[in-house]
């Protein structure tokens, strides 16, 4: 089968032989579906065999995994750029975002820097002002100066909830660290 954009819609061909007459393939439409949902009408899996279905299934599953990959690699780099429009609407004086709204943009800040701290990007030293977020990276991938505008754009995000009068949960109490002899770990 082959599979052809088409507008908002990606049509379903099959090749159903060859016509000598005419000296060309016999290429059939089988119906379409939508190119941005992915959903399959019935009509179209009625037309199709059990062989198809599946090589159906496996084209959408694709689909949907370069669709997932794309959204992640946007969302990653306009992160640092984001966070900062975010904390500047934050202190918009028509703003009325909740204590709980508060409260979970503070953990997930702090998921964010443990993330970046396991993920090896060193928090950069703190400036009087932050570097504002360059608007088109040349790379989508994660790189140290990705991570240093991150921690910044996360560091200016927390100055302005703290501006705008949304208080620190508190934190968790650490745990003791534990002896590795008296755990019984072997440390050689």
């Amino acid at each position: 089968m082959q599979f052809k954009k088409v507008g908002k819609r990606i049509q379903v061909l099959a090749y159903r032989g060859y016509d000598t007459e005419k000296r060309r393939a016999v290429v059939k439409m089988l119906g379409s579906f939508d190119a941005y949902t992915h959903e399959t009408p019935a009509e179209l899996l009625d037309n199709l065999s059990d062989e198809e279905k599946a090589e159906l299934k496996d084209y959408i599953s694709g689909l949907k995994q370069q669709s997932s990959e794309r959204y992640e690699q946007i969302l990653i780099s306009h992160l640092g750029r984001d966070v900062v429009k975010v904390a500047g609407l934050i202190l918009d004086e028509n703003s009325s975002q909740s204590e709980q709204w508060g409260n979970e943009m503070w953990a997930a800040l702090e998921i964010m820097q443990k993330s970046l701290r396991k993920a090896g990007f060193k928090r950069p030293m703190r400036q009087p002002k932050p570097k504002p977020v360059k608007q088109q990276q040349a790379s989508l991938e994660l790189n140290q100066q990705w991570a240093e505008e991150a921690l910044v754009a996360l560091d200016a995000a927390q100055q302005t909830l703290k501006k705008a009068g949304f208080k620190l949960p508190a934190k968790r109490a650490k745990s003791k660290p534990v002896n590795q002899q008296q755990a019984g770990l072997d440390l050689d």
